[in-house]
């Protein structure tokens, strides 16, 4: 009976989410909720991690909702950070060239930001049209689709107006981010995106995503 008492505890945490410590679905444990100064902590210029994709239409939407346009770009991609919200990213896979310009719509929610990067190795979400291109997934219907690969490792991300020539190598998100996190914070309130590069909390205050 003990036995069962603690799994049940341990998935009540995994519904609620770790807001001073649990687990979050079955990837692992999170300390607590990261700080808001770490949740905005913009990504380093080069680095390396997984990628893994939006459903069909959701990028799209997204761009739309934060009045970002996506007529020049190859697709929209969700960094972690909201400090790099509407800025410029080029992407490379492990055996292909640089391949962008891409612009960052999105960003990880700041409850599963730590979950996304220790656990699941990301640095970068992409559209599904790049899903498509990639061979990660194949549409359907308007909004189904068939997944054929959830994640690709050896991701290379780099944030720049330009597509760059040599760099030196990539930085590990996963490690960098393990030295840069912070617990404490909280979640509410919850700081709202203005365009093209703003967060407000619901009282209007300023949050500064251009560290």
């Amino acid at each position: 009976m003990p036995k069962l008492i603690i799994v049940f505890a341990m998935m009540s945490m995994a519904t609620t989410g770790p807001l001073s410590g649990g687990f979050w679905g079955l990837d692992g444990w999170i300390p607590g909720v990261i700080t808001w100064e770490t949740w905005f902590t913009p990504a380093p210029e080069h680095s390396t991690g997984s990628v893994v994709y939006y459903a069909p239409n959701v990028m799209e939407a997204t761009a739309k909702y934060r009045e970002l346009s996506l007529e020049e770009y190859v697709d929209g991609v969700s960094l972690m950070s909201p400090g790099d919200i509407g800025k410029i990213v080029w992407i490379r896979r492990a055996g292909h060239d640089w391949e962008g310009p891409f612009l960052n719509v999105d960003c990880a929610q700041q409850n599963h930001m730590y979950n996304n990067i220790v656990y699941r190795g990301e640095v970068v979400e992409v559209g599904f049209r790049t899903a498509e291109k990639w061979g990660m997934a194949s549409r359907t219907g308007y909004f189904s689709w068939k997944p054929i690969l959830w994640k690709l490792d050896n991701i290379q991300v780099y944030i720049g107006e330009e597509k760059p020539d040599t760099l030196d190598e990539p930085i590990d998100y996963e490690d960098w981010f393990k030295d840069i996190v912070e617990f404490g914070g909280s979640v509410w309130p919850r700081p709202v995106f203005y365009a093209p590069s703003d967060w407000r909390l619901p009282d209007g205050t300023f949050l500064d995503s251009s560290q």
